[in-house]
């Protein structure tokens, strides 16, 4: 085998203090290369490893970038209809405070009210119900006062009817008839009876 003088030199100058004689060996060599065959194969399979993880974290990014895609149009869908809602319900404040002033005008609107629910509590208080009396086939209003007069003298009431009607919405059961008379006082007597 052939060998590879190593000479040294001294820092002292150009003298030549030592030469030393090392044998490389072929196998030496072939160990060398083999090792680092070896370690550069183990850091390819970690560049390759390495390689795989960057790949791997590109496709979360796209991944989660596309979720932040989603939810930002969502977001902005979520906005406009907020905007649209807010618009909305301005509106409708808007016109209950132009309800609220058109009806609340004070206290004089307030007694108003009061007196138009008095009267008409007044005016109900002159009314009486009859009620289960069928239909005729020829019914009107007259013949309605006709068969309430009847009915007065068949139970000795003396009172006068002053509007008799049917109400209510037409059914398989006969409507109820209102009769009105002239007092609240009329109307107790017949209660008594």
């Amino acid at each position: 085998m052939p060998t590879t003088p190593i000479i040294t030199r001294s820092n002292k100058g150009s003298n030549l203090t030592s030469i030393a004689k090392k044998v490389v060996t072929l196998d030496d060599t072939w160990k060398s290369l083999v090792t680092i065959q070896e370690s550069v194969s183990s850091h390819d399979i970690k560049l390759e490893t390495i390689v795989k993880n960057i790949e791997g974290f590109e496709i979360s990014i796209k991944s989660f970038s596309t979720v932040i895609d989603n939810l930002t149009t969502e977001l902005n869908l979520v906005k406009e209809e907020k905007a649209s809602l807010a618009l909305e319900v301005k509106s409708l404040h808007e016109k209950i405070s132009k309800l609220e002033s058109e009806h609340h005008c004070g206290p004089a609107t307030h007694e108003y009210n009061i007196y138009q629910e008095s009267l008409e509590r007044v005016s109900k208080a002159k009314n009486f119900m009859i009620f289960n009396v069928p239909l005729s086939a020829n019914e009107n209003s007259e013949t309605l006062n006709v068969m309430v007069d009847h009915l007065f003298q068949d139970l000795a009431i003396q009172c006068q009817s002053t509007s008799v009607k049917r109400i209510g919405p037409v059914g398989s059961r006969p409507r109820p008839i209102v009769v009105q008379l002239n007092s609240p006082t009329d109307v107790h007597m017949v209660h008594i009876v």
